[in-house]
This record gives structure tokens, sequence and C-alpha cells, in this order.
């Protein structure tokens, strides 16, 4: 009988928040973070033509993609690794570095993808918990053994949504070993107006052990052509390299990429469009009594009382045609998380969430405890 390596059988499939429960229909999709307003008109304008030789195979180093890359970030090029989303680099970051006996740590609530990746490369995952909602930087240094190898954290935090300061990311660098690889994951840090806040890209240009990661998939509006990037040491990024898929992004995302990264202006308008439906969308959950986790993403995570009480709302919503993303199985069973949609999406969804309000009280009116 063929059988998998038993570390392999102890991952859980990673499932998406694109799930639509039987028997119901999809109207207003609020599960995955994807940016209400598409991609770039550059990009839209170009997929129309698309002056591609799709025969031809893609370059294998992405070369102009970094080229437009390096010069919208100020980044050498040769300090840039492109991939198949920013997930298929996490994955070859625990290829590269670790094994079995090794450790990886990683926040408690953090992205599903750290403990498929970790476990997939046969090490273990520790994973440091959070009881108050936000990454503690001491927490996650009381991790750290002599079996750490990487340390991955997701900045803004996802569900959570939380951000750790500057001062707290660079004490967290200055904490861990020279040995041990930090991995910023920066997926939603566009759209964070934090003072506070700065990204691993300006913060570590000259370190020899992090890697910041950041994607398309999110501000960009281009979930799915599946672009993401990483930024590191050109020593760090040397074995990555070797065990890349040879054309790990095809043309159609590199070009795509290219012009959406040159397009700020429509990076500003998605951040502005988020950052006022953001604050209304939480002010009227907390009217309703629905407590929510601070946010610095394009999404929500609101408290809905208990694991029935998130049942509850999760199927309202699909009853309604509205779907978020249920948190079980980041272990957050009385949470649900809701993206930042369109105008008429967010007010579809808070009417719907203060309808479920008002007739939750009236059935505690009629049916007292």
């Amino acid at each position: 009988m063929i059988s998998a390596k038993t570390y392999i059988l102890d991952i859980a499939p990673y499932v998406g928040g694109d799930v639509t429960p039987a028997g119901m229909t999809r109207r207003i999709v609020l599960a995955s973070n994807e940016s209400p307003l598409g991609p770039s008109p550059r990009v839209l304008e170009f997929m129309q033509n698309l002056p591609l030789n799709l025969s031809s195979y893609p370059s294998g180093g992405a070369s102009k993609l970094k080229e437009a890359l390096s010069g919208v970030h100020n980044i050498p090029r040769d300090h840039i690794i492109c991939g198949n989303g920013s997930e298929d680099i996490i994955h070859l970051i625990c290829r590269a570095f670790v094994g079995e006996g090794d450790e990886v740590i990683m926040p408690q609530y953090g992205f599903l993808v750290y403990p498929i990746a970790t476990k997939a490369s046969g090490a273990t995952c520790v994973r440091v918990p959070q009881p108050r909602l936000l990454s503690d930087v001491d927490a996650l240094l009381g991790a750290v053994t002599p079996k750490t190898k990487i340390v991955f954290l997701d900045n803004p935090g996802n569900p959570l949504g939380c951000l750790m300061p500057r001062d707290d990311v660079l004490r967290l660098h200055k904490g861990i070993p020279d040995s041990v690889i930090l991995v910023l994951d920066e997926a939603y840090a566009e759209y964070v107006a934090d003072e506070h806040y700065e990204s691993g890209l300006t913060l570590f240009k000259d370190a020899t052990n992090v890697i910041t990661l950041r994607t398309f998939s999110k501000v960009y509006g281009l979930a799915g052509i599946r672009v993401g990037f990483g930024v590191g040491a050109p020593a760090l990024l040397d074995p990555l390299n070797r065990i890349r898929p040879p054309f790990n992004v095809n043309s159609v995302g590199q070009a795509a990429a290219s012009i959406a990264v040159h397009d700020q202006a429509w990076v500003k308008k998605a951040k502005d469009h988020n950052m006022s439906w953001i604050n209304w969308t939480k002010e009227r959950l907390e009217a309703s009594c629905f407590p929510v986790n601070p946010s610095h993403g394009n999404f929500l995570l609101f408290d809905c009382g208990s694991s029935d009480g998130a049942k509850n709302v999760y199927r309202y919503l699909g009853e309604k045609g509205i779907m978020v993303r249920p948190m079980a199985g980041y272990g957050l069973h009385h949470h649900l998380r809701v993206s930042i949609g369109r105008d008429h999406e967010m007010e579809e969804f808070i009417s719907v969430m203060q309808d479920y309000f008002s007739r939750s009280n009236d059935l505690l009116r009629k049916n007292p405890a």
C-alpha cells in the first residue's frame, strides 16, 4: 500500500473563504478580502488587448516585474523574488530552510498557510498565543529555542487585523538570533494608515535574516492571476531560487502586475475607499452589539458572542445571499470576518446585520431566560 509521509497526512487542507453553503445563492461575497474596486483601469485596458505571445514561456526570473518593483519600491532587483502568490514563497522558504526536528514560530491566529508549509517540510509548528487578539513581541521572543529556524509574523494580521508597531518589530528582529529568519507577511500593508507602522521593505533593507512578503491579490485587485513577491538579501533568496519552479509566475501575471504597481493613484483610491467604509461598518456593527477587533486591513473580525451565535449569523447572512468568512478554522469559533466591499454591498450587509439584531432582541423579549 502506498502512503504519504505521516506529517503530510497531518495537514488540514486550506479552505478559501469563497465557499457557498448548500442551498444558498451568492449575491454579495465579502469572504476573501478581495479589492471591491478591482484592478487598475490600466490593467483592464491591457487585458482587453493582451499583446502577449502565449505560446512562449514567461520570463523565468520575472525580469520586467522585478524592474517595475525595483523602481517603485527603491529595491535592488537581486533582492526580489516573485511567486505564484505570496504563499508560493512561504512554501519555498519552509522547503529551503526547515526540516524534521526544526521549529517554526507563528502567531496563534496567523495565516493558515504557515502551518501547512511548515508541516509539509516536516518541521514543528510553534503557535504563540494571542489572548488579546494582538501579536505580542515578548511572547514571540519567549518561544524562540535552539530549534527555531523561522519566525512568521503577519503584519497587519489576518484574520485579526492587528498591527505590530515599528519599535516592536525592530525589537523582535533584534531579539532573535542571526541564524533565525524573520518572515514579515505584509499582504495588507498598503491599507495601513497608522503613523507607528513601517514596512519591512524600508526597515530591513540591510538585514541578512529578514524576508518581507507582499501580494498583488489585495489592494491591487489581481487575486485571480496569483502574483506575489518577497524581498530579502540575495544570499537568503538564493536557496529559494534554486528550488523555485522555473516559470512560477505566468506571462499574464507578470505583465499585469508590472502595470498595476505603477498605478499608485489607483492604490490610493482603493485605500481611501477602504478607510471610509471600514470605520462606517465598525461603528454600525458595534451599535448592534457585535464587538469588532480594530483592523488595519480591508476586513473586520467581529464577535457573535458564542459558537452558536456565529453559526446563526453566518446562516442568516447566507440566506440573504451574503457570504462572509467563518473563523472556526482559525480557532475563533465566536467570530466571523467580513471583507470591505462596494458601497451598496456594505450598506446591505449592515442592513441585514441590524435586522438580525432586532429579530434576536424580539425573540429574547418573547422568551426570556
